[in-house]
C-alpha cells in the first residue's frame, strides 16, 4: 500500500501535466483551423474593394456613404469597415445589401 500511495505521489503532477498538454495542443490545433476556415469563407465574399452579398449584388465597402451603426455617425470617406468617428472608431461586423437587405458578414474579422 505504501507503495502505490508514493507511486501516486511521484507520477500525480506528471500526469496532469501531460493531460494539460494535451488539451492545450488539441485547443490551439482546433482553433486554428476555424480560424483558417473562417479565413477562407471571409476571402470568398471579397470582390477587390467590394463584397458579394448572398444573392451575388455588389457592395462597395470604400467610397461611398456609410452610416456607423453603433454611434449613429454619418461619413463618406475611407471604409465602412472601421467608423471614422474619433470617439467610436467601431468595427463594422456585418452590413446589409443596397438590393436585397441581406446581411453580409465582415470578411475582415476572423474567427467571430
Amino acid at each position: 500500500m505504501d507503495l502505490f500511495v508514493i507511486t501516486v505521489t511521484l507520477f500525480w503532477p506528471v500526469t496532469v501535466g501531460v493531460l494539460v498538454l494535451i488539451f492545450w495542443i488539441c485547443k490551439i490545433i482546433f482553433g486554428g483551423g476555424h480560424l483558417l476556415l473562417d479565413y477562407a469563407r471571409g476571402r470568398k465574399t471579397r470582390v477587390g474593394t467590394a463584397v458579394r452579398c448572398p444573392n451575388g449584388h455588389v457592395i462597395p465597402t470604400e467610397g461611398d456613404i456609410y452610416q456607423c451603426e453603433g454611434c449613429g455617425f454619418v461619413y463618406a470617406s475611407g471604409s465602412i469597415w472601421v467608423c471614422e468617428n474619433v470617439e467610436c472608431q467601431g468595427v463594422t461586423p456585418f452590413l446589409n445589401c443596397h438590393e436585397c437587405q441581406l446581411s453580409v458578414r465582415n470578411p475582415y474579422r476572423y474567427g467571430h
